[in-house]
């Protein structure tokens, strides 16, 4: 896939998480509604200690956040630039790419221009509230693991070959 079409796709994904938020922060920051029964509800919250573990234990790592943000957006570069140099590049890494990148730029934006934190809004009872964003870095977990699995890569010695350059 070209860059150009990685681009548009990330920008894509990204408009439609934020274009979200703003209509529900600016239209239903109120309402509250069962879209599933027992299962899934509309539920509005802000999101200000970042992860599902961090809420969990009660931690505030924002600053953390950030940094971890930068060190995972230059990791996920260098792999996928050295990926393709090696000529191992596949759409469904593409893919990989696309669901990270959307994912961690939203979540940035959501911290750097909103001040309670990111704008979550569906509650899936009783575990935790997400968004598009979370639906998107959940697509890059599981479809980094079938790329693993599909190219068995199961040790560092392994991602060695992947990226070598034939």
């Amino acid at each position: 896939m070209s860059i150009l079409k990685l681009t548009v796709c990330i920008i894509i994904l990204i408009i439609l998480d934020q274009v979200a938020k703003v209509l529900i922060y600016n239209y239903f920051m109120d309402e509250h509604f069962v879209i599933i029964p027992s299962l899934i509800e509309f539920l509005p919250v802000f999101n200000s200690k970042g992860t599902y573990l961090s809420n969990l234990f009660n931690l505030n790592i924002k600053i953390g956040i950030h940094f971890f943000h930068v060190i995972c957006q230059i990791a996920m570069f260098i792999f996928y630039i050295l990926l393709r140099k090696a000529g191992n590049n596949t759409t469904l890494f593409d893919m990989v790419f696309i669901f990270f990148e959307a994912g961690f730029i939203c979540s940035s934006m959501g911290f750097i221009f909103l001040e309670k934190g990111c704008l979550d809004y569906t509650y899936l009872k009783p575990l935790f509230v997400f968004d598009l964003k979370d639906l998107y870095l959940n697509c890059f977990i599981c479809l980094l693991i079938i790329f693993l699995l599909k190219r068995k890569i199961r040790t560092s010695k392994d991602l060695y070959k992947l990226l070598s350059v034939k």
